[in-house]
């Protein structure tokens, strides 16, 4: 099966079972601090808990943060081109999308201790 390709991203953040409610909202408002700082990212919509159709008992100690992307045109061109696409098309260029996704997964792991983990949606949820 082909990769579709939405244009957004799914970030899930699992805490230990005995957070408080307090710890897990104070840890995700500095989580969206960082995904938010990304000008590739449109908007942040967190989901603290279980979904409301009861199909997962996780409880609010499990975090979904749906984040829609800018459309690629619209990111900065901030990466160096090495290779000879620079001659055609200059000295920069957009990240992937599979570059934001690392860079975003490796300060969210550096600056937070909790698991957080960045996937595309659809395929995140198959």
């Amino acid at each position: 099966m082909p990769k579709l390709e939405e244009g957004n991203l799914w970030i899930t953040a699992t805490f230990p079972l005995n957070s408080s409610m307090e710890r897990v909202a104070e840890d995700i408002k500095k989580a969206r601090k960082i995904m938010a700082s990304y000008h590739e990212v449109e908007v942040l919509v967190p989901a603290i808990g279980r979904p409301d159709d009861g199909t997962d008992p996780a409880g609010f100690y499990r975090v979904e943060i749906f984040a829609p992307l800018k459309p690629q045109q619209e990111w900065p061109a901030d990466i160096e081109e090495t290779s000879w696409l620079r001659f055609l098309f200059g000295k920069t260029r957009h990240k992937t999308k599979d570059e934001l996704v690392d860079q975003m997964n490796a300060e969210l792991r550096a600056r937070l201790s909790e698991s957080i983990g960045i996937s595309r949606s659809t395929s995140a949820t198959m």
